[in-house]
Order: structure tokens, then C-alpha cells, then sequence
């Protein structure tokens, strides 16, 4: 079990890059419930790989716990889930300074019936996150803009609407 902060910022997606043509790509569903501030998800890794994730927080900087699971256990705690299963695609692209950029390209339909497509950045700490300087491809950042939260999404997205 692994305990630790998570510092991350968060943006829509303009148009995506020729480079998720090559990049790591993995099937993830996933599904969440809440425990007053406390947000636990269980996920599916490309059908093979199985974790549980408790997260707490909101916006940059969250505590978030995250081990290995049985797909046993997995089942019976997705079973449980309130909500709607999250599926996406994730891709995984390098960025400058040893950053990663993941791309979620959500199956369900989200925000007026569309697809969503969002970018995710982790950082080592606040100082980088905070001078980081998005790419072009990189759209509006909703970092903390909690409707873009997956277990949000999970039980409200399909009734979320946005004017973009």
C-alpha cells in the first residue's frame, strides 16, 4: 500500500497530438463511492491489472492510497459502486522536464452528449506545477472545477452541461 500527494492539474483538450498515434495506450474502467470526504475507486487496467485507490481532497493537491487488488475483489466492490462505470482510454506521452501527459478519451458520453477528452499532469511538487506552461494542444484548465471529477462524472455526467 502506497500513501502520498498527489499534485496534479488538469485541462480539456483542444485537438490531440500526432504523438498519441504512438503512445502508451491502456483500457481502464473504473467505478467510485464516497465516504464523507474520502473518495474510494476501484479500477480495471487493461482487464488484467486491479486496484484500489482512496483519495481525499480537491483540486492540485489530494492525499490519495492506492494497492493491488484481486479481480474478485475488484468485482464485488464494482458491484457495489453507486453510479455510472467510467471507461476510458488512457494514453501516456512524454512532455519536457521528465513530465507525462495522460489522456483520457472517456466511452461515455459526457457534457452534452459528447465525447470527453482531458490531459492530466502529475508533479514531483507545487513550485513545478505551478510554473508549468501547457502545451498548444493542451485546452481550459478544470483542475478545480470538481464536474470534472471521475467520481463526479461517475454520478452526475450525463446531466452536466457546458457551454463550450
Amino acid at each position: 500500500m502506497q500513501t502520498h500527494f498527489e499534485i496534479e492539474r488538469k485541462f480539456l483538450i483542444k485537438f490531440l497530438p500526432d504523438a498519441v498515434n504512438c503512445a502508451e495506450k491502456h483500457k481502464i474502467v473504473q467505478a467510485y463511492s464516497r465516504v464523507g470526504d474520502e473518495v474510494e475507486r476501484v479500477r480495471s487496467v487493461d482487464g488484467v491489472h486491479f486496484f484500489k485507490t482512496i483519495k481525499k481532497g480537491h483540486g492540485l493537491k489530494r492525499i490519495e492510497t492506492e494497492f493491488e487488488i484481486s479481480k474478485k475483489d475488484y468485482d464485488a466492490v464494482l458491484n457495489k459502486c453507486a453510479g455510472k462505470i467510467i471507461e476510458k482510454e488512457r494514453f501516456k506521452i512524454s512532455l519536457e522536464d521528465n513530465l507525462v501527459a495522460e489522456i483520457d478519451v472517456y466511452k461515455n458520453k459526457f457534457f452534452n452528449k459528447k465525447p470527453l477528452c482531458v490531459v492530466e499532469v502529475e508533479f514531483p511538487n507545487i513550485e513545478k506545477a505551478n510554473s508549468f506552461q501547457a502545451p498548444k494542444w493542451f485546452g481550459e484548465e478544470v483542475t478545480f472545477d470538481k464536474r470534472f471529477e471521475n467520481s463526479v462524472l461517475a454520478q452526475t455526467g450525463e446531466n452536466v452541461t457546458i457551454s463550450k
